[in-house]
This record gives C-alpha cells, structure tokens and sequence, in this order.
C-alpha cells in the first residue's frame, strides 16, 4: 500500500472506452487478458501483508471500504457476468457460498433505491428459509384506489411471470422450483386485496348511480 490513489479509470469516459476496446479483442485474446490479470491479482493479494487488508480503499461508487472487500466484489462480478454473457453459464451454477451474500447485496441495492417500498427478500433451498427484509403486509392493509391498483399491478406483473415459468411436471424442474410457491404467493395476495378493490369499485358505482338518480 503507498497510500496514493491510484483509481482503477482515470474517469467514466476512460472506463467506458476500454470496456469499447475490449469488446474489439478476438476470443483468444480475450482469454488471455482475463487469465493475465486473474494471475496478477492473486500475487497481490497473497503477497499483501496481513495488517494490511484492513486499509480502506474507495470504490468505483466512492464507497469506503477495506481491501478485504475486494476478495467479494471481484467473486460477484466474476459470476454475474459469467451469467451475462449468455454463453452457457447459469445461475444455478453459482456455488452455495456465493449466493446468500449475493442476494443479500441484491436486497440492499433495493433498500437503497427504494428505502421502505423495496420488497422482501426470500430463499427457500432444501427446506432452508432465508429472509432479506420484512413482509409488508401491504395485502392485508391497502384500502381505497391503493388496493385496486395492487391488484391489478400483482395480476400484470404475474403474467410475466407465466411467460417464463415452463409448468412443466414437477419431476423435469430442478430443485427447489419456485414456481409452485410463487402461484401460491400470488393467489394468497391476490385473495386478501379483493375485498378492499372490490368495495372501492363498488363505492364508485354507487356514488355514480346516485348522482344520476
């Protein structure tokens, strides 16, 4: 550590015009870069001093963080990207330790775009259940226009949600599908907002027919 700065992109612009160069590079140089600079990464983490990783460096984002954090960013972007490119790699790939903080990271990225509206977070893998966030509990409280608008927002994003969902038997899909638990979850928000929608609706007709009495 020389206590210099030293950003990996002098600016966004420099960023962006390297991320055009390389996109110009054939596969097999491709492949050689990345295998470069994996070499030279990891013989400047092992040669880093221990009372070192505690430094803080900043982050592309300006984020303060320890060199410690490097080892996870870089394991991120290494599978989301794998992912990304679309050439073969899954998502269901991604070793198990990965995951949990991935999308913990995921959570907290909403939390910070949306504050109190981001949506909880859940993952189910063999019969474990984690939880980023707490329910809202927005299907049993929405009253008014809010409750007919939730419904139908819940009702148009569930349709998308059909055109990826293959509903297959369960013995083709992998474990653990969501699909099932998704159409559960959909049917219980869409149950418990009815009431409330339907009243709304109903107190529309009434006030309509009244005036016209």
């Amino acid at each position: 550590m020389t206590n210099i700065p030293a950003p990996m992109y002098a600016s966004p612009e420099a960023r962006e015009e390297e991320i055009r160069a390389g996109a110009t590079l054939n596969p097999e140089a491709l492949r050689n870069l990345v295998d470069h600079a994996a070499i030279d990464l990891d013989v400047r983490w092992r040669d880093l001093p221990a009372d070192q990783w505690n430094t803080t460096v900043v982050t592309a984002q300006g984020r303060d963080v320890p060199v410690s954090e490097n080892v996870w960013m870089r394991s991120r972007e290494v599978w989301l990207h794998a992912v990304d490119l679309d050439s073969g790699a899954r998502i269901q790939q991604v070793p198990a330790v990965i995951l949990p903080r991935l999308l913990s990271d995921i959570h907290q990225a909403w939390v910070k775009r949306l504050g109190p509206e981001a949506p909880c977070l859940t993952a189910i893998d063999d019969g474990n259940r984690r939880q980023w966030g707490r329910p809202s509990g927005a299907a049993t409280h929405v009253e008014g226009p809010d409750a007919l608008v939730a419904r139908t927002s819940l009702i148009s994003r569930y349709r998308h949600f059909l055109f990826r969902d293959p509903q297959l038997p369960s013995e083709l899909t992998p474990e653990p599908w969501p699909g099932d638990h998704s159409y559960t979850i959909f049917h219980e928000a869409h149950r418990a907002l009815g009431p409330a929608a339907r009243a709304y609706v109903s107190d529309i007709i009434d006030a309509e027919t009244a005036q016209q009495a």
